[in-house]
């Protein structure tokens, strides 16, 4: 049993001419619909946030230590998934596992998200 979604009817041809806007428009719809789009979405924008957000500089970088360097390399594999998600959608399955994965062991790798540091003092 599948649960990709039934093919979508061809367009009509009859009417006023269309133009390249609409056939642009037309043809992403159709590449969208054959992907899982919005996980893929969802994903990318997760690992943004999750490596780019608490980027400093290089200073402030290194006192976080290994723990900041190891959160960040969560977001780069929850942004290689949404790739690979949007790129080969057969595999979406496997990338969505991997992708929890890097997610839930991001959060213990940062620190908890900044709300434990060094020595038990809070922020």
């Amino acid at each position: 049993m599948t649960t990709d979604p039934p093919p979508e009817p061809p367009e009509p041809t009859e009417g006023p001419a269309r133009g390249r806007p609409h056939r642009a428009r037309s043809a992403f719809r159709r590449w969208r619909r054959n992907r899982p789009f919005w996980a893929a979405l969802w994903t990318g924008t997760g690992g943004f946030v999750i490596f780019f957000l608490p980027m400093a500089p290089l200073g402030k970088i290194l006192q976080v230590g290994v723990g900041g360097i190891a959160g960040m390399a969560g977001g780069v594999v929850l942004m290689a998934m949404a790739l690979l998600i949007l790129l080969m959608p057969g595999q979406r399955h496997t990338a969505g596992v991997i992708a929890v994965i890097a997610g839930v062991a991001s959060f213990p790798l940062s620190n908890l998200g900044g709300f434990y540091s060094e020595g038990g003092r809070k922020l």
